[in-house]
């Protein structure tokens, strides 16, 4: 169960690691919004945003008492010379305005496309290297190989004498 685990969460980090490198070289052209307002108990909105402009990822949280346009999952693309951003050269960023008046309280993170990526990619990699592991191992098993340190078992079969460990499978050998 956690290896079908763990096989999900890496095609799901590689899947989004190909996303954000497309929203990364999509994001110099054009800038994508995409939002979610809800309500809340106090008759007020709360919206989740995130952006891609500029080669960076934003994500918005905002709460206000005011009505908000509509509720719900929006998703707004502009031309991305015409969105003024707020970052550094780096990309890195971060911006809060406490509640107070009429300012509903927001709170703005931001960094680069190439960030999140390779988060993503460092999600997957165990995943390949154990794919990898688990390759030699057989071949090593249908080698009549030591699966720990691969000395060859076939005078040995039930503990290999090199490492001490003691055989997976012993397969017979084609000599008889």
């Amino acid at each position: 169960m956690k290896r079908h685990v763990f096989n999900v969460l890496a095609g799901v980090a590689l899947v989004l690691c190909v996303a954000t490198v497309a929203l990364w070289v999509r994001s110099h052209w054009i800038a994508d919004f995409l939002s979610l307002t809800t309500h809340t108990a106090d008759h007020g909105f709360t919206e989740y945003g995130s952006s891609s402009i500029a080669g960076s990822l934003h994500l918005v949280w905002m709460h206000s008492l005011a009505e908000p346009p509509s509720f719900g999952l929006h998703w707004e693309r502009v031309t991305a010379n015409l969105v003024r951003v707020q970052s550094d050269h780096r990309g890195f960023g971060f911006y809060w305005r406490p509640g107070s008046g009429s300012h509903a309280p927001i709170w703005e993170l931001w960094f680069p496309n190439w960030l999140a990526s390779l988060l993503f990619v460092a999600i997957a990699l165990p995943w390949f290297w154990m794919r990898i592991k688990d390759a030699e191992v057989r071949q090593r098993s249908v080698r009549n190989c030591c699966t720990h340190c691969g000395y060859d078992l076939r005078a040995t079969r039930e503990r290999c004498p090199e490492c001490g460990n003691v055989a997976r499978k012993a397969i017979p050998d084609a000599e008889g």
